[in-house]
């Protein structure tokens, strides 16, 4: 343990000691274990996401010094659970190594983007296809550039579908984003800043009180943009309008400058019925105006829709709901902590690390129902280990199991520990109180078991959720509970497994006569039957991972097609891979793999299709080889899924063993139909704004469109009847790249047309043979 945390973790001991002595307990901030500041809060799936800029410990040029944007998200306002750096500086090619300053984040149609200013550089979007990440850049360049000034984006959707962006300090300006969310139609406005719509100055420095951070959202039909007001040190204020782009309305000020901070950031959501107020200020041991710290306030609304006024506390709100120990609950969900830190976990996700002898978890309001009779977690130690005690109450409360955790024989090397529980039922405040010398173990996740009946375990395989009603682990003889489950966007279910339990039914209802472990599964939606996501590389890198676990080499996508560029070689070939998850694959059923591939010398590729994770095993008879070289050529093969039925299945391109530029195009995963007919395009005639491409009895289409909107694809035969018409949405100014199968399609001449507001934007005559 370095010297900067032993005396992080001394000072929080010494806090926690006073917060003991008064047994006033302070769930403000939310965060300990590190200092963040700019909440942006967001409501997704009945789950509250928070994120924040990250305050370093230690400052650079005695001033802001901030890397990376976190993550944390709750359902009940109280215990949050941390998920890590979801972004950084280094998920873009265009910024230093300091200025991530205030961020937010929205969802649409899928997707997630992760807005982000950069000191002196503007600010940027990233995109992921998961709150938690990973996020990746779509643009390659700031969405706005321009100067110091241009920092603090917020953003909003309107009922209409319209999304805004403002941003900006001591100016406030806005645009109107696209749909696709990463671009704008017209010009840059500015908000003409008068005393009447963002209040009068207290100084001369400007005539009125806007300084930055706006928060903009709608309520009851009002539209609200929430500041930081000036001069320093801020305070928080509001506007409000009857149109998203004004005119404004100044109505005052909502929290005064408290807290030790010379600046502060808002954030404003309704969750469960319940309205709350983020914002930041320095209450944590060593906390100034550079290591700021995340808070939240619950307040109600006055009945004309203004705000009251709301003030700085150390109690924060009170739960929204209750937890459920019977289902996991990862060790970094966290009310409040002492001497702990969290870093990522080598089972994925995070962990709590840095234990010491005394430190402890608090957990709020946890529902113990009638009663829990054990306890188990999962941990990791590279000493001699230690224990947890159980305590409800406090730190020193009743002591309701201890659980013993013996060395694993490595910090990565993690394993399952469990004891007794007794007396430990209802609401109670759960207390995890460490022991042990050193730092005796990490801990990923634990849960805890009922006191009675049969147990239900029900897990998930791919991405989703599933709700039970009753809710619980345990239950009585001839208890009917009703299973739902929930697919996360851009995933549909697929059935259920279990032992007695099959189909695909959702939702499922079992009698609980017996122990029962059910599994839910969820697979990726798929437009064209492709089971690939993004396989033309037309959204970059999104959904593709290059692993590099020997030798080196690089990988990007240019104009369409995934290069690998191997540097240095690696031991074996599958030390260097191109690879994605999440591939759905049922027992008894044959798929083609099929794929473009060209080198920069001749050179072999290994494809392969794995389990995701340990032991990664190979539902391929045998690795498939190809010899490729200058020239593009298409590939592929079939393979029947023997294994049972996975839902992450990985495709994997493995490259390692020659030091020459791999490049992959139209990759694609389809059961396989033995008695189709392959077709392979001979052009004939085509314009030079699109290009034409068919392999695998698939079309590829690819052209440059002006404008963004809604195109369709149209396939004419030559008397000129449509015989096949996709609708698609298109991106301007960027390379657009679709494909069509020609599936029940003759051989013999054709005219591929692409239309967009009625202009026709390219022509193809083609001729299909086998």
């Amino acid at each position: 343990m370095d010297q900067k945390m032993q005396i992080k973790k001394t000072m929080l001991l010494f806090i926690a000691a006073l917060f003991f002595i008064k047994t006033v307990w302070a769930d403000n901030p939310v965060v300990q274990t590190i200092y963040t500041a700019d909440p942006a809060p967001m409501v997704y799936n009945d789950r509250v996401y928070v994120y924040t800029s990250h305050d370093e410990d230690v400052l650079q040029d005695n001033f802001f010094t901030m890397r990376d944007w976190r993550c944390y998200s709750s359902t009940d306002m109280v215990n949050w659970t941390d998920h890590g750096t979801v972004a950084s500086l280094k998920s873009f090619s265009w910024t230093g190594n300091n200025g991530a300053w205030a961020p937010q984040t929205i969802y649409r149609s899928g997707k997630f983007f992760l807005y982000c200013p950069i000191h002196m550089k503007g600010i940027g979007v990233l995109v992921s296809d998961s709150p938690f990440g990973p996020f990746t850049d779509p643009l390659g360049k700031p969405l706005v550039s321009g100067g110091s000034g241009d920092i603090d984006p917020t953003v909003f959707i309107d009922d209409d579908g319209q999304a805004y962006l403002y941003w900006g300090n001591p100016y406030l300006k806005y645009v109107k984003l696209n749909g696709n969310m990463i671009s704008y139609s017209g010009r840059i406005e500015e908000i003409n800043l008068t005393v009447e719509s963002f209040g009068r100055r207290s100084n001369t420095e400007r005539a009125t009180s806007y300084e930055e951070g706006p928060w903009f959202y709608k309520r009851d039909n009002l539209y609200y943009m929430v500041f930081a007001g000036g001069p320093i040190s801020e305070h928080i204020a509001y506007s409000t309008s009857n149109s998203p782009t004004g005119p404004w309305k100044y109505r005052g000020v909502i929290m005064p400058t408290q807290g030790g901070s010379f600046t502060n950031h808002a954030g404003v959501i309704d969750y469960k019925g319940n309205s709350y107020f983020f914002y930041h200020n320095a209450a944590l041991p060593g906390g100034s105006g550079f290591n700021r710290s995340v808070c939240i306030e619950q307040f109600e609304y006055n009945t004309d829709g203004t705000f009251p006024t709301i003030n700085m506390s150390k109690n924060g709100p009170v739960p929204a709901d209750n937890l459920n120990p019977y289902d996991t609950v990862q060790a970094e969900t966290i009310c409040w902590e002492s001497g702990v830190e969290t870093e990522a976990c080598s089972e994925g996700g995070m962990m709590v690390t840095s234990i010491s002898n005394g430190d402890y978890i608090k957990v709020k309001s946890v529902d113990f129902g009638d009663g829990a009779n054990s306890f188990e977690v999962r941990a990791a130690s590279g000493s001699s280990g230690g224990s947890i005690e159980l305590r409800l109450g406090s730190q020193t409360g009743t002591l309701v199991g201890t659980c013993n955790i013996s060395g694993t024989g490595g910090w990565d090397k993690w394993q399952n520990f469990r004891c007794d529980v007794s007396e430990c039922s209802g609401v109670k405040d759960l207390f995890l109180v460490f022991k042990g010398s050193g730092e005796p173990f990490r801990l990923n996740w634990y849960i805890f078991e009922g006191s009675s009946g049969y147990r239900l375990i029900v897990q998930t395989s791919g991405q989703g959720t599933v709700n039970r009603s009753p809710s619980g682990n345990r239950f009585s003889e001839g208890t009917m509970v009703t299973l739902t489950a929930e697919p996360e966007d851009g995933w549909e279910f697929s059935g259920w497994s279990g032992e007695e339990i099959s189909g695909n039914q959702n939702t499922l209802t079992i009698v609980m006569n017996s122990d029962k472990d059910v599994t839910a599964l969820f697979k990726r939606i798929t437009s064209d039957g492709n089971l690939v996501l993004n396989g033309d590389f037309s959204n970059g890198e999104d959904n593709w991972t290059l692993n590099v676990w020997s030798g080196s080499a690089t990988g990007s996508v240019i104009n369409g097609e995934y290069n690998v560029s191997v540097s240095e070689t690696s031991d074996k070939n599958h030390d260097i891979q191109l690879v994605q998850n999440g591939i759905f694959l049922e027992r008894g059923i044959t798929y083609k793999v099929s794929f473009d591939a060209y080198s920069s010398s001749d050179r072999n590729v290994e494809v392969n299709m794995e389990m995701a994770d340990d032991p990664w095993t190979s539902y391929l008879s045998k690795l498939q080889d190809f010899s490729i070289n200058t020239s593009k050529q298409s590939f592929s093969f079939v393979f029947k899924m023997e294994e049972l039925t996975d839902v992450n299945a990985r495709l994997g391109f493995n490259v390692g063993t020659s030091a020459s530029s791999v490049t992959i195009d139209n990759v694609s995963v389809r059961v396989y139909d033995s008695t189709e007919t392959a077709f392979r395009k001979m052009p004939v005639k085509s314009s030079s704004s699109m290009k034409v491409n068919c392999s695998n009895s698939t079309l590829q289409l690819s052209f440059i469109p002006e404008k963004s909107g809604v195109a369709f694809i149209r396939i004419y035969d030559l008397r000129g009847k449509v015989i096949k018409t996709e609708r698609i949405k298109i991106r301007a100014a960027e390379l657009n790249k679709r494909s069509l199968r020609l599936s029940k399609i003759s051989k013999g001449y054709y005219v591929i047309k692409v239309f967009a507001g009625g202009t026709n934007m390219g022509t193809s005559e083609v001729l299909f043979t086998e």
